[in-house]
């Protein structure tokens, strides 16, 4: 069994170069693959974030999904309150799946972002400690691995069209 969430950055910066409209496009390749690789024993969640987060896709196995919202672009970069939507999403659908009898392995997140967060780094650190997963962060070259260590992710400088293969070699 894998349990999947993406955090996704959908600040209005993600416009620029087509981060965003990369992102999107990916997100069929995603589901596909993780089908591919886990079949239905593969669960995905998607969690966005901007000015505020946003559940987009809660905890579905990835057959069930047929129907992909488009996320919307627009505001600043917290990180910090994606995180804590996050922690609380995988902490409640750990809990779930316990109780309707599945095993629970421990979450794989992959943060996709554009760039640095715009919260203040005390806030990102305090949201990241309180989420239990194994954390991959997809950012781009130009973020410094300096900035991107408090989050205790294995950094990948890649854009989000590669995030299909690298959930296959997570899986």
């Amino acid at each position: 069994m894998a349990v999947v969430y993406l955090l996704l950055d959908v600040s209005g910066s993600t416009v620029r170069h087509g981060f965003h409209q990369r992102a999107a496009q990916a997100l069929p390749a995603v589901v596909d693959r993780i089908e591919r690789v886990r079949g239905d024993q593969a669960w995905l969640g998607m969690v966005t974030y901007a000015d505020q987060a946003a559940l987009l896709i809660p905890l579905t196995r990835v057959t069930g999904l047929h129907h992909l919202p488009v996320p919307r672009p627009g505001g600043f970069s917290s990180l910090a309150a994606g995180l804590r939507m996050l922690a609380g999403c995988t902490a409640h659908d750990t809990d779930q799946l316990a109780a309707d009898g599945f095993a629970t392995p421990r979450p794989i997140v992959v943060i996709i972002a554009d760039g640095l967060p715009t919260d203040r780094d005390a806030d990102v650190l305090a949201a990241r400690a309180a989420l239990d997963a194994d954390v991959h962060a997809l950012l781009p070259g130009h973020v410094p691995a300096l900035a991107a260590a408090g989050l205790r992710a294995t950094l990948h400088r890649h854009g989000p069209e590669h995030l299909p293969d690298l959930l296959e070699t997570l899986l």
